[in-house]
């Protein structure tokens, strides 16, 4: 992979994507990349990254994937749901993470699938109580404040907590 860096040695391998095209075509290189990771894991003798992180002088760097709307590329291809369930539920061990966002948090959008593979969730404020328990598990986020209040719903804790994030004003 080659790699294009910011300030701070922060790197990014792919270029920021705009087209739906482009982004199912990087989605299949995270999936290429997380067989060519698992299958090195293996033939090292390790479950995964952080077992091979914490033997080798030499770490391999974790990847983050960014999704901005997911709604335009699942209305864009079918395949879309398949690359992110893919991705979510086998990229773990191999380092490759997704952040995933939409405004349309409804059932064709968010299937029960990505949802059932992207255990930690963040809730802004949402028009109606089914999208806030789609998202969330309650009908908190429907009471949210604007400018950044949240729920934050981390796979380790049982419910979610509010939080105030980052607000940011055009």
């Amino acid at each position: 992979c080659e790699f294009s860096c910011l300030e701070n040695n922060k790197c990014l391998i792919e270029n920021v994507v705009s087209s739906p095209s482009d982004a199912v075509r990087v989605l299949k290189n995270a999936l290429a990349l997380i067989s060519q990771r698992e299958e090195f894991f293996s033939e090292q003798g390790f479950r995964d990254i952080n077992a091979y992180n914490k033997s080798n002088s030499t770490t391999l760097e974790r990847i983050v994937i960014m999704i901005d709307e997911l709604a335009d590329l699942i209305i864009y291809d079918s395949e879309i749901e398949e690359l992110i369930m893919r991705i979510a539920m086998r990229g773990r061990q191999a380092g490759i993470h997704l952040i995933v966002a939409t405004a349309l948090p409804v059932e064709h959008i968010l299937t029960s699938l990505i949802l059932c593979n992207i255990p930690s969730r963040i809730a802004f404020k949402v028009n109606n109580k089914k999208d806030s328990i789609r998202l969330i598990g309650t009908s908190e986020a429907i009471m949210l404040e604007e400018k950044g209040d949240m729920l934050y719903y981390p796979v380790t804790r049982d419910r979610a907590c509010r939080l105030q994030g980052v607000y940011i004003d055009k």
